[in-house]
């Protein structure tokens, strides 16, 4: 979780849910202590948090909203009652069979980085839109660009839809490991690159002097 205002430090916490328990009975806590962290650097609650939630499946988005969005607005209804910080929950998507082309020349290509489609091919009843935050060039082949499908289940924020999709494609080139975008918004890349590696390399919780150091890439 990001805890600056600009957005260049994070604040990694982690769990192990080896003992049978699940993920929704740790998320709402985690998620408190990243408002404290953001707290005892800035002197102040964020009036914005964002979830972004990747490496669930379609069949599982029900579950997702329904169990562990509930968890967290128990926590924070629980602790931060006082306080009124808006809330994004969004749900990052991969896996899927959508491709995009550009025909605006002769031969079709793929969409420039930085495109944004929320309207025709995605689901207009909906919060969700598409991003292309990246080229995919290897050496003198061109592959076929995959985008990234975000879909809001929640929002209190009233964030004008232009804002939180250029947050969202923003956020795909803070990835402090590579010199260009992500596939994903940075949070969910560092997610996932320290949970590979613990899970891979470590197999134990860190210390939590760790939690403000990118000791995972």
């Amino acid at each position: 979780s990001d805890v600056y205002k600009r957005q260049s430090l994070y604040n990694t916490q982690v769990r192990s849910l080896s003992d049978g328990s699940k993920i929704e009975g740790v998320l709402g806590t985690l998620i408190a202590n990243a408002l404290m962290s953001f707290y005892k650097r800035n002197g102040e609650y964020p009036e914005l948090i964002v979830v972004y939630r990747d490496g669930i499946g379609t069949g599982q988005k029900p579950k997702a909203f329904e169990v562990e969005f509930d968890s967290i607005l128990d926590e924070l209804k629980e602790k931060f009652s006082a306080i009124s910080c808006k809330l994004i929950y969004a749900i990052v998507s991969k896996n899927h069979n959508i491709r995009l082309f550009d025909n605006s020349s002769k031969l079709l290509t793929n969409p420039a980085p930085g495109s944004i489609i929320h309207s025709d091919i995605v689901n207009n009843l909906q919060y969700e839109f598409l991003i292309v935050p990246q080229s995919v060039v290897k050496g003198d082949k061109v592959g076929s660009v995959m985008p990234t499908k975000i879909h809001v289940v929640y929002d209190s924020s009233l964030l004008p839809l232009f804002a939180f999709e250029n947050l969202t494609n923003a956020l795909c080139y803070g990835y402090d490991n590579w010199q260009g975008a992500v596939q994903v918004p940075a949070p969910c890349k560092y997610a996932a690159v320290c949970a590979q590696m613990l899970a891979k390399h470590v197999k134990n919780i860190p210390n939590k002097e760790l939690y403000s150091y990118k000791y995972y890439i």
